[in-house]
């Protein structure tokens, strides 16, 4: 991406991002999803010695594959019970474990893992 009035590229921002998703589920029961992420060349600005003279530097490309599954285990078995809604998640972000960075010299987190519930009143 383009800075257009001074014509030069953003720091941070891919110039391009492509994001293909896989959604499965039955009902509101459970859902499984897997995300493959794309990022184009990212920017930094740098500054190396001899000079320091601030230069742009292209960190490069990189990809990502993310897994959630969410399972609302109430819905079917409570019907109208106030836990229909109760929902429990799981996260498993970056599965390849790749080493990437979107600032110059400061890698973003490889693998990791969430879990979590949920739980929406109605009224």
């Amino acid at each position: 991406m383009d800075d257009k009035e001074k014509d030069e590229k953003l720091d941070y921002v891919p110039e391009k991002k492509i994001i293909l998703t896989f959604n499965l589920g039955y009902y509101t029961l459970f859902n499984f999803a897997i995300d493959y992420i794309w990022y184009g060349n990212v920017y930094d600005h740098d500054f190396p010695p001899p000079t320091y003279a601030e230069t742009l530097v292209n960190i490069g490309n990189f990809s990502l594959f993310n897994l959630t599954l969410s399972i609302t285990p109430f819905h079917f078995v409570l019907g109208d019970s106030y836990l229909k809604t109760f929902k429990i998640i799981f996260k498993a972000e970056n599965l390849t474990n790749e080493k990437y960075e979107m600032v110059k010299n400061y890698f973003l987190p490889g693998r990791n893992y969430q879990i979590g519930a949920s739980y929406t009143y109605e009224f």
